[in-house]
Parts: C-alpha cells; structure tokens; sequence
C-alpha cells in the first residue's frame, strides 16, 4: 500500500519543490543594480530578430563589433522585453523560468538513469542551489544553457533508450513515432548549440554516446536527424570559428586544471565566492557525496553504464574545454562551464540516495549537511554587502539627482553605458554625458585631449571612473590628470563584487573671488598664526525634508599658508547637543598652501542630519586644525571652537 502511495507522494513533493524554486528565484530580484554583462543583454534585447541573428553590437558612438554568445537567448529576452517591459524582473525572467523548468529535469534524468530516490533529491539540490539563485537572477544565459543542456541529453537518452527497459523509453523506441524522439532532441540540441560556445564540447560528449548507440542499434533515423542537425550548425560553426582566430579577450586567461576544477566544484556545492574557493569544509559534504554515488555506481551491475555515462558527462566536456583553452583562453569563471552543474548534482543526489537505502540515519545528516551549506550561503549571497553586485543604479542616479543641465557627464568605459544610460534616463538625469576614450582607442593623448574640453565647457563635470576600460586603455590617466588639474568637489564609491562602481565630481573652474559676494554676511574669525581668516558666509539653508544642511563658507589668507587645514562644522542645539557634522579637509586635492593670497576662497559645507532637525534653534560651530597631526588650532580671540552662524527652525 504505501509503495502504490509513494508517486502520489512524490508528485506533490514535486511540485512544493516548483513552487520554492519559483519563490527563492524572485526573491529580492529587482534588488540588484544591472550590471556591464546584463547591459549587453538590455542592449540586444532592444534589437530585432534580424539584429540580433547578426551578432553585432554597436558601441556608442557607433562602433560595430561582434557579440561572442550566440543569439538565442537574447531573440528569447527581446520577445519578453517586447511583452513585459525592461524593468530588472523583466529583462531577468527569463533565466528565472530556466533556472525553473531545470528543476523537474533533474528529477526525470535522476529517475531514468538511478531511482526515482534520486531523481527527488537531485531536484532538491536544483532548488537550494546558491549558485543556480544567483545567475537565475541575472539577464544571462546560463540558467538556460544549463537547462537546455540537460534536456539535449536527456532527450538523447531516451532516443536512444537508455538504460534500456525503461518503461516510457522503451515504449517510444519501439513505436512508430519514434523518429519524433529523435527530431525532439535535434531541435533542444540546436537550441542548446545558439545558447553558448561551451555546448559544443557538450556536443563532444553527445557523439560518443550516439557513436555507441549506432553501433549498437544501426538506427537509420539517427543518421538523418543528425545529418540535419550538422547542416543547421554550420553557421554557428563558421562563427565559432572566425571568433577563435581573433585576438584574445583581455578578460580571458589560463587557469591550470586543479585550480579550475577546485573552483568550479566549491563554487556548483557551495555558491560563487569572491575568494574563487570554497572553504574545504564547506565543499567536504558535497564532494563525499559525488564520492559515494561514483563508487556505489561502479560496484553495482545495474547502476554502472549510467554511472559512466555520468562520469563522461561531467569529464569530457570538462578535458575537451581545457584542451581548448591551451589553444585560446576561455576561462573568467565557473558560469561559462554551467553545463556541468547537472551531472554533478546527479551523481551527488545518487550517492544520497545510497546512504539513504543502506544507512538511512546517515543519508538523512548527509542531506542535512549539504542543505545547511547552501543555506548557508544563501544568506550570505542575499544578505552580505560585499555579495553585491556593481552598483550601477545608485552611481548613475545620484548624479541624475545632483547634475545641472550646464553640467557634464563622462562615462569611462564605453561598454558600461548601456546600463548608465538604463538607469541615467529612468532617474531623469539633465546633464548630457559622452564616453571618453572613444572604444576601441587606447590613445591617452586624444582621451586627455577631450576630456579637458570637455571639463573646461561644462559647470562640473562628473566623471564615472569606474567600471574602467577593459581593453588595455590605462585606467588611472585620466583620473589623476583630472586631480591635477582640476578641482574635486566630491567622490563616491560603491558596493562592487567585479569592476566597480564609483564618480568623481571635478570643476575646472576654482572658486576664487575678489571680493565677498552681495549674498554673503561678513564675519572676521583670525588664526593669526596661519594668516588664515573666515571672512564671511552665506545664509545656512536646511532642505525641506531637514535631513542636509548646506552653508558656503568665504576663507582668505593674509600670506601663503604653511601647512593644510582640516575644517570642522557641528551644528548644535542651546543645550550643545548635536544635529550634524562636517569634518574634513575643504578640497581634497586643493592643499591651502596653493590658495591665492589676498583673494576669497569659497568652500561648500555639506552636512548631513541623520536625525532630522525639530524646530528650534541652532548654532554653527566651527573650528580649524592641522590637516596632518590633527591638532585644533588657536583662533586669536574665543575659544577653540567660534559660533559663527545662527539658525532658527520654525515648526
């Protein structure tokens, strides 16, 4: 009786597992910033059908080049795009529903081959993956080159019936309609071929598997559909092919064969690290379980073709990618070999399913174990800022937020402006923006030259440092001319697992002034040992939602200055306590001792209330030190810190 309930059981088991895989995929899907690669992605998205069969990208200004992924997943994403918008859940559906649909098959691949044990528990290793979670969250290919390549071998096996006496296989292979298995698998397969290059070692795999199958069989079908495949992949091919012979991606490199697999392993068990591996303890679970499935298979009589059928799925694809890599680096990551991932979690829910059958108590820890790590690392890949992928959103909104139309915007790398322009554009930025270097040039000379051109044009000028240029053009030359030669008035940096996300904002126009402007309140504080003297302010402003205070401050010297000077503002209550602070050097890049003698220096004082301001009011306190040592200096009357300004907050 409870063997004729267990598929009801499982059927259910199923489907609870569809559901949280759907839910751990959508989970906080739009809480990441677009990244460079899934720019790329927006970009073909917004092409047509006939674009996008062409490959070409065109790199603003209008630079044509050529994609190196296949175009099915991007002719799959602009249909969506078309239907649902590009919002990030949109453009990031698709690999949703593909990290999905690869759930239930590893379920029937891990029931054909070993049990229906098996099958149950390779489906839960599919839906707690962190490293499935993570790129089913990216407008990438891999969820659908990892399902598409499971299911081009699973329809091979059941083309070819395999193991035989399999039930439904053997039904199919003996019915009329057989050829249908056969041009099912053809259409999936050439699917999987325009998805990514990997699949072509995959395909390596798939022809000692059909070789075998023909020998045994001398099926004619086979022949056919084969023949027809071969044709449908020739363009791809020739692609594949002009590609090699190009020049090396910069991107790309050698890794040796232990280090690739020690990554690729802990990263498909645990989750991708930015440390490229795994503790040892955290992959150990894991690693015995692919251990025990391996063994257990070679020892049992009935398990052992599917055994090393999933030995070669795993190592031929993996030594046939290697070998090429000696020819031309194609390595950056475990994403390009996701193909892998399936035979891995099978042979892994095998082993499972042993300890299991033989040591129940043992296979239920065993599985808690390896459910306790990923957990684990889900957290951490949720949670952790330093997981957090390059934040592009919050760099090009903040200067959508800030920059003035007589403001300009210079993005360094010419492919990171796809997803700049995404966000720049939704967040209403003004300020027009340009690329320097123009891609591909990596002549600094002509960048330098357009860039002080374009910062002697424009108010301010905002430059997106990074992500930097990734096609050899020396990241740092213009940055540190602009700190040269112009004036920083802020910077800031955000959270970035690869290429980074930062602005600098620079003038080229110094605040410097012959006299005090008609705005400005006269005051006369001296540090008499510095010749350094505040002249005057403008009336404090507090920002309608009283969370920013914003003040100019007028400074003079009476000589040259000696030493630089570190400025510190708090604004406080009658009681002393304090609302806000500003401590730091007035011009990070402009030292006092090259401020003019004689003239006005404008400093902006910025400051932030964490707490909000209730009516009342307020004093601006402030106080000068040394910019090295840190040490207050004297003012010639009062104390340390002068009262300089008085606000009061009306309710």
């Amino acid at each position: 009786m409870r063997a004729a309930h267990f598929p009801h059981r499982t059927q259910w088991l199923l489907v609870a597992l569809l559901l949280v895989t759907f839910a751990l995929r959508v989970y906080r899907l739009e809480a990441q910033s677009l990244w460079s690669d899934e720019g790329l992605s927006l970009y073909r998205a917004r092409l047509t059908l006939g674009e996008n069969l062409s490959n070409v990208i065109v790199i603003p200004p209008n630079i044509p080049t050529q994609d190196t992924n296949p175009p099915l997943y991007f002719v799959t994403l602009s249909a969506l795009r078309a239907l649902a918008g590009e919002s990030e859940y949109a453009l990031r559906f698709v690999s949703v529903m593909a990290g999905v649909l690869l759930v239930p098959l590893l379920y029937v691949m891990g029931k054909r081959l070993f049990s229906e044990r098996a099958g149950v528990l390779a489906a839960v290793l599919g839906t707690f993956s962190p490293f499935l979670i993570w790129y089913a969250q990216e407008a990438r290919m891999y969820t659908l080159l990892a399902m598409l390549s499971l299911a081009s071998v699973y329809l091979l096996l059941r083309a070819i019936d395999f193991p035989a006496n399999r039930g439904e296989g053997t039904r199919l292979a003996n019915s009329k309609h057989h050829w249908l298995s056969w041009l099912a698998w053809a259409v999936v397969t050439l699917a999987m071929l325009y998805t990514h290059f990997t699949t072509f070692f995959l395909l390596l795999f798939e022809s000692v598997v059909l070789l075998a199958a023909l020998v045994r069989s001398r099926r004619r079908e086979a022949l056919w559909v084969i023949a027809l495949l071969a044709l449908l992949a020739i363009p791809l091919t020739v692609y594949a092919l002009s590609r090699a012979r190009q020049g090396v991606d910069p991107v790309f490199g050698f890794r040796p064969l232990d280090s690739m697999v020690s990554e690729v392993v802990g990263t498909f068990i645990v989750g991708r690290t930015n440390d490229f591996f795994q503790p040892w303890w955290a992959v150990l679970p894991g690693a015995l379980m692919f251990a025990i499935g391996i063994s257990g298979g070679l020892l049992s009589k009935s398990r052992r073709l599917p055994t090393v059928l999933i030995a070669l799925y795993l190592f031929v694809p993996l030594l046939a990618f290697y070998a090429a890599t000696f020819l031309r680096p194609l390595y950056t990551g475990p994403r390009h070999l996701t193909l892998l991932l399936p035979p891995l979690y099978l042979m892994m829910a095998y082993g499972l399913a042993l300890l299991w059958v033989h040591m129940r108590v043992v296979g239920i820890a065993a599985l808690a174990m390896v459910l306790v790590v990923m957990g684990w690392w889900l957290r951490v890949q949720f949670t952790d800022p330093a997981y957090v992928k390059d934040d592009m959103r919050s760099a090009a909104c903040a200067i959508a937020a800030q920059a003035k139309p007589e403001d300009g915007v210079v993005v360094h790398d010419a492919i990171t402006s796809f997803v700049f322009d995404y966000y720049y554009r939704r967040c209403g930025g003004q300020a027009p923006w340009k690329i320097i270097p123009t891609y591909p040039s990596l002549d600094v000379g002509v960048a330098l030259r357009d860039f002080q051109t374009e910062a002697n044009r424009v108010a301010r000028l905002w430059f997106v440092t990074d992500p930097h240029p990734l096609n050899g053009f020396d990241p740092e030359a213009l940055d540190v001319w602009a700190r040269g030669h112009l004036l920083r008035l802020g910077h800031q940096k955000y959270s970035s697992i690869w290429l980074g996300s930062a602005y600098q904002l620079y003038t080229s126009h110094f605040p410097i002034l012959n006299a005090l402007p008609a705005s400005a309140e006269a005051r006369e504080v001296v540090w008499p040992g510095d010749g350094l003297h505040l002249s005057g302010l403008d009336p404090i402003t507090i920002a309608p939602s009283r969370d920013q205070v914003q003040v100019n401050v007028y400074w003079r010297l009476d000589r040259p200055a000696q030493r630089n000077f570190n400025i510190t503002a708090r604004l406080v209550d009658r009681s002393g306590a304090e609302w806000g602070l500003f401590s730091e050097t007035p011009f990070d890049n402009w030292s006092a001792k090259k401020w003019p003698v004689g003239q006005y220096v404008r400093q902006v004082v910025n400051m932030a209330l964490p707490h909000g301001l209730p009516p009342g009011e307020y004093a601006l306190m402030v106080s000068v030190a040394d910019r090295q040592t840190n040490e207050v200096i004297p003012p010639a009357d009062g104390p340390l810190e002068m009262e300089i300004a008085t606000v009061k907050v009306e309710p």
